[in-house]
């Protein structure tokens, strides 16, 4: 649970950062920042609160059988997937309102990276590092754990 605590507070520092950067893009331009800063607190706690209630989840899964672990990890991945897809449009241009309506923000993806999304672009790979690091030593702890017995 500690190595995936730590990747949550990889992946919280890395949304707050982009927030700061572009705040407009990560309320997908559905609502204005100022009227909804007095959340970002509460969403901090969130992150947290549900990488803490999907550890739990996984736990109470595992007890019916890894076939229920992995499928709901399976449907974790297909809604995220499902909501990037829905809100496309608004995820791949970083900016403003006013840069995203008039077509002027910047791709997430353009090479190279520009505006806001300069800064956004290392932030991927470091939270990607922290994840794939965070897999390898659970998986190996996992391992160590299971020669052990």
């Amino acid at each position: 649970m500690k190595i995936g605590l730590a990747v949550a507070v990889v992946f919280t520092m890395t949304a707050f950062v982009s927030y700061v950067v572009a705040p407009e893009w990560m309320w997908m331009y559905f609502l204005s920042p100022d009227s909804v800063a007095w959340t970002l607190p509460l969403i901090a706690v969130g992150y947290l609160v549900t990488f803490g209630l999907g550890f739990a989840a996984a736990q109470g899964l595992r007890v019916l059988g890894r076939g229920w672990v992995t499928g709901a990890s399976a449907a974790m991945v297909i809604a995220e997937v499902a909501v990037v897809g829905v809100t496309w449009d608004r995820y791949r241009l970083v900016g403003s309102t006013d840069e995203w309506l008039a077509g002027s923000a910047h791709p997430l993806f353009g090479v190279p990276p520009s505006g806001p999304v300069r800064l956004i672009s290392v932030l991927g790979p470091v939270f990607a590092v922290a994840l794939i690091a965070g897999i390898i030593v659970t998986w190996r702890t996992k391992r160590a754990f299971a020669t052990d017995r």
